[in-house]
């Protein structure tokens, strides 16, 4: 483990240095000494798009030496449930950030060009474009995830499975009516303590409804269908079952619905009671995730919650 750990810091550093060499060349090329603060940013810029490539290199398995041996991702218990949630993370984060640093590496190129037309980085595209790269490599990378623990793990409905299986029509229901008590509540908070919804439309996360009809769908089917889907798989399904395997249900379930509640910490920085309905919504997929033996329930729990959450919050603003 400590020697992956240090062929890995090595891995980091010689893709950072690599992509400040790249941006480095390729600036200075169009610089020739004018704008020396402009090529230094580019070239900083450069070595963070480098580190991205890393850290999704590292989460993939693709760098030799610093990727686990071939059986050892095999066996399901804690280290496999962390790692799921943390590789998670991760992958989007470093996916949203390359896009990010290219869009940046591009603007700061036109700069040394003297060319008029930049990149807007702080517009709706660039904000869209970022959180469905982000989201779009995490989700190849739960799929691939899945993929190395093979059908037995993904199809079992145990405790100790990922819990991909058929549900009973009831389980649906059950879910409708939590999505609904939990909405429910959602409305109730904004009624009684209403939250600060010019600070809310700051976050980063807001702004990316503000774009026309056409520009705001993509970000909707992201929020309300794709987000839900893989984020169930990867909190009740990956890392449920990889604590429960130690821990048992209980603590698999409290665990998780406490890292689910801290990773949607920055959209609730200017509302903290939003954590309660947050940490609601997550009970409520561990309790259908347990009780019906599959996590298709809760994933219709989420996607209802995501919804309504949106449609709560459109019709207060």
């Amino acid at each position: 483990m400590i020697k992956r750990l240090l062929y890995g810091a090595v891995w980091c550093f010689c893709f950072g240095l690599l992509g400040a060499l790249l941006a480095l060349s390729v600036g200075a090329s169009f610089n020739h000494g004018k704008m020396p603060h402009r090529l230094l940013t580019l070239v900083s810029f450069g070595a963070e798009f480098g580190t991205d490539l890393f850290f999704l290199g590292y989460a993939f398995a693709v760098l030799p030496r610093a990727k686990p041996p071939s059986s050892a991702m095999r066996p399901f218990g804690p280290a496999q449930g962390l790692w799921g949630m943390a590789g998670f993370l991760i992958t989007m984060t470093a996916g949203a950030l390359l896009l990010a640093n290219l869009l940046i590496c591009l603007n700061l190129l036109l700069i040394i060009c003297h060319i008029d037309q930049h990149v807007n980085l702080s517009g709706h595209a660039a904000l869209a474009g970022s959180a469905l790269a982000g989201e779009s490599v995490a989700g190849l990378w739960v799929a691939w995830y899945l993929r190395r623990f093979g059908e037995a793990c993904l199809f079992d409905g145990s405790t100790n499975g990922i819990g991909w299986c058929k549900a009973p029509r009831d389980a649906y229901v059950v879910s409708a009516l939590m999505a609904a008590i939990v909405l429910a509540f959602v409305l109730g908070l904004y009624h009684f303590v209403p939250p600060d919804f010019k600070k809310l439309q700051s976050l980063p996360v807001e702004q990316l409804f503000t774009g026309s009809a056409i520009s705001v769908l993509p970000i909707l089917i992201l929020a309300v269908f794709a987000a839900p889907a893989l984020e169930e798989f990867v909190f009740r399904g990956i890392g449920f079952a990889g604590l429960s395997v130690r821990l048992g249900p209980l603590w698999a379930g409290t665990i998780t619905t406490i890292a689910f509640m801290a990773v949607h910490a920055p959209e609730k920085i200017y509302y903290p009671l939003g954590f309660i309905d947050v940490g609601m919504m997550a009970a409520g997929s561990v309790i259908l995730r347990v009780r019906y033996r599959s996590i298709r329930p809760s994933i219709m729990l989420h996607i209802l919650y995501n919804g309504g959450g949106i449609l709560a919050t459109a019709l207060f603003t």
